[in-house]
C-alpha cells in the first residue's frame, strides 16, 4: 500500500500544472508554494479554540478543522468545487491529516476505525457529479491506512437551502436526515465533511451513527465558516 501510495504522488508531481490559486507554474496542478503558504497561515490558535466551543453543542466525541473558509482558501475551495478539479482533493485530506496529527498524534492504524464522510444530497450530485466529503475521506483515509465505508450513511430525506439560515433552522432542517449502517456498531468513526458552519449536518450525522451503535464519531472538516459571518 506505502509502495503505491508514494508512486502515485512521485507520478502526480512530475505532471507539469498551474497553480489553481495564482496561475503560475505548479507540479500537478497544486498550489504553488508561496500560495500553499498562505493558505497553511489561516490555522491559528484562535480558530482551535473556536472549534471547541462549537464541538460542546455538538453529539461528537472531537472535532477537528483544518483551515477557515476564507481568502485565500475559499478560491480553492470554489476550484474543487465548482470546476470539478477532483486532484484538489489530495490536497485538502493532507492539510487535514496534519491538522488531525497535530491534534491527536500519528493516529496509528487500527482496524476498529471508519472514515465515513457526510453523504451529498441529490440536487448536489446533480449539480457537480460528485460528493466532496467523499473524495476528501477517501484521500484522508488512504493516507491515514483506516478503512473508508462509503455507504456507510444515507440521507433519509432532502431539505432546503441553508445558506442563510441561522443555527437554530440549520439544527431543525437536519433533524434525522441521516440514517447509518448498523455494521458501525461498536466501531471509531472519522466522519469527514468539507466545510463546516455551524455544525449541524455533523451533529445529525453523528446522531445516526451513535443510533447504530458507534463506540464514538469524532468530526473532521478541512475547513470552517468563520463565526463573523454567520448569520
Amino acid at each position: 500500500m506505502a509502495y503505491f501510495r508514494d508512486l502515485y504522488l512521485r507520478l502526480r508531481d512530475a505532471c507539469p500544472g498551474d497553480c489553481p490559486l495564482c496561475g503560475l507554474p505548479a507540479r500537478g496542478g497544486m498550489p504553488c508554494a508561496p500560495c500553499w503558504r498562505d493558505v497553511r497561515r489561516q490555522t491559528s490558535a484562535s480558530q482551535r479554540s473556536a472549534q471547541e466551543g462549537l464541538v460542546a453543542d455538538l453529539r461528537l466525541d472531537s472535532l477537528c478543522v483544518a483551515l477557515d473558509y476564507a481568502a485565500p482558501f475559499d478560491a480553492l475551495m470554489l476550484q474543487f468545487k465548482g470546476r470539478r478539479r477532483l486532484g484538489l482533493a489530495g490536497l485538502m485530506a493532507m492539510a487535514l491529516v496534519r491538522a488531525y496529527r497535530a491534534r491527536h498524534g500519528m493516529g496509528d492504524c487500527d482496524g476498529g476505525v471508519i472514515v465515513i464522510p457526510v453523504p451529498s444530497s441529490r440536487a448536489s450530485l446533480r449539480r457537480r457529479g460528485f460528493n466532496p466529503a467523499g473524495e476528501v475521506a477517501r484521500h484522508f483515509a488512504w493516507r491515514q491506512g483506516w478503512s473508508l465505508w462509503l455507504g456507510g450513511l444515507v440521507r433519509t430525506r432532502e431539505h432546503s437551502q441553508q445558506h442563510f439560515a441561522d443555527r437554530r433552522s440549520r439544527l431543525h432542517n437536519t433533524q434525522a436526515l441521516y440514517r447509518a449502517d448498523v455494521q458501525v456498531r461498536g466501531r471509531v468513526i472519522m466522519l469527514v465533511d468539507d466545510v463546516v458552519t455551524t455544525g449541524s449536518t455533523l451533529h445529525s450525522a453523528a446522531q445516526a451513527l451513535y443510533q447504530a451503535g458507534a463506540a464514538a464519531v469524532h468530526g473532521l472538516a478541512v475547513a470552517r465558516t468563520p463565526m463573523a459571518t454567520l448569520p
